[in-house]
């Protein structure tokens, strides 16, 4: 996968309505799965996520995603490429999520940039493949930290000097990088940025930094609000479910608040 830096050359897309871009998406695999209709499924804190090969052996209940969804979910992961950038990664599910290779990979691949109701998603659970202990710790499905943990992980595999990198947090919990790297107040593109939430200090969000303005900052990152529309029924085209996106997020939000840019030069490597 190369580069899609042109995604970055300007941030208005970040705010453009999805509705155009999803129109030409097949709706009966989504109807299937009743996104949008039922309340996403949810990892409850403390408890492991299971593996996809868990998954594939039985192990679990009425959540587990069928065999053709798992290899969906494989398919795409092996498309997506390490020695990169670990913002680049992250670009490459942003793809998935718009279309851009439901084509080119397996049908339908942007369902599986976004929480799903009563099974789980395969790609969300690889995600914390990159964590220790694979539980959500202060955040319910907090795979915010655990697709940044995969994008980082991701990035540096078949790099010459891996093992020379920062080593990462490895965990499911964002408040994890509070602390790690180095903090800066001049971000550039494919530095973190972390938030706190305002009542539960335990809580939060991390994303890749991608630009900022007076009052925030554009975050690529995922457990991500999704960019909603009107459409003419006075309803909204998204539902409140986590999705990998391009967002731009405040300063001092309603329940999140910015605690810091986080820099490194592991960030920054590729090809």
């Amino acid at each position: 996968m190369k580069k899609r830096s042109f995604l970055f050359a300007t941030f208005g897309i970040a705010c453009l309505p999805l509705v155009a871009r999803r129109e030409a998406f097949a709706q009966a695999e989504e109807n299937e799965l009743q996104i949008g209709l039922d309340a996403p499924l949810v990892f409850p804190e403390g408890e492991k996520v299971p593996t996809l090969q868990e998954y594939s052996e039985g192990q679990r209940g009425t959540e587990r995603p069928t065999d053709e969804e798992i290899e969906n979910a494989r398919q795409i992961l092996a498309a997506c490429e390490g020695n990169q950038r670990p913002i680049d990664v992250a670009n490459f599910f942003l793809g998935v999520r718009e279309g851009s290779f439901n084509d080119s990979i397996v049908k339908n691949a942007h369902l599986y940039c976004e929480e799903w109701p009563v099974r789980a998603n395969p790609i969300i659970v690889s995600f914390f493949d990159a964590t220790t202990l694979r539980k959500p710790a202060g955040d319910q499905t907090a795979w915010c930290a655990a697709f940044t943990e995969f994008c980082i992980a991701k990035g540096r595999d078949g790099a010459v000097d891996s093992g020379n990198l920062l080593a990462r947090t490895k965990s499911a919990a964002s408040a994890s990088y509070r602390s790690w790297g180095t903090e800066t107040t001049k971000p550039i593109e494919g530095d973190l940025v972390v938030f706190a939430h305002n009542k539960d200090k335990g809580k939060g969000h991390v994303a890749f930094f991608v630009s900022r303005n007076e009052k925030g900052v554009y975050c690529l990152g995922g457990n991500q609000m999704p960019l909603r529309a009107r459409i003419p029924d006075g309803t909204y085209e998204r539902r409140n479910t986590g999705e990998i996106n391009v967002k731009w997020m405040p300063y001092q939000g309603r329940d999140l608040s910015f605690h810091s840019f986080r820099t490194d030069r592991c960030l920054h490597l590729g090809r």
